[in-house]
């Protein structure tokens, strides 16, 4: 995660010098924004999930969180 932030940011920063002399940059430089805020949010998600599940496990995050996690780590795959 950490390495996939780094990346992206490292490659928005290279592709913002060349953003109006080539258009391939843009594309590039949007695919890289999104990824980064992906990520982002990901890691926000996580957080408040392992947050909810320590703090107070009856919180109603964590309630709406868990079915998403439970879609994202594939427990339904193995059950």
């Amino acid at each position: 995660m950490i390495v996939l932030l780094l990346v992206s940011a490292i490659v928005m920063i290279y592709e913002w010098r060349y953003l109006k002399k080539r258009r391939m940059a843009r594309r590039t430089y949007i695919l890289s924004l999104g990824i980064y805020v992906m990520s982002v949010g990901y890691a926000a998600w996580v957080m408040l999930y392992d947050i909810s599940a320590v703090t107070t496990p009856n919180l109603v995050i964590h309630d709406i969180f868990r079915p998403i996690q439970y879609i994202i780590t594939l427990e339904w795959l193995t059950t």
